[in-house]
């Protein structure tokens, strides 16, 4: 499903890169994306919906429960950049 978000939210729909990628840790559980799927989600979110609170909260819980993963560096880097809560 990533591939299609990532095509979705390139061709400028939104939307539908949210629906391509919503449950995929409930239906997929244990997947390996599942912390890409979530970095991806939390930018989208962040970027395309400044939605920043859900965005923050998802990084947080890529950080806190997959710390050796690849993407965990790239959450935090992410994290440091984003506009802080008011």
């Amino acid at each position: 499903v990533l591939p299609i978000a990532k095509a979705a939210r390139a061709a400028g729909d939104s939307k539908t890169a949210v629906a391509a990628v919503r449950g995929f840790d409930k239906t997929f559980p244990g997947h390996s994306l599942i912390p890409d799927v979530f970095v991806f989600s939390a930018k989208l979110l962040s970027e395309d919906f400044k939605n920043h609170e859900m965005a923050r909260k998802i990084l947080e819980h890529v950080i806190a429960k997959y710390p050796g993963h690849h993407v965990a560096q790239e959450a935090r880097n992410y994290l440091k950049g984003m506009p802080q809560p008011a």
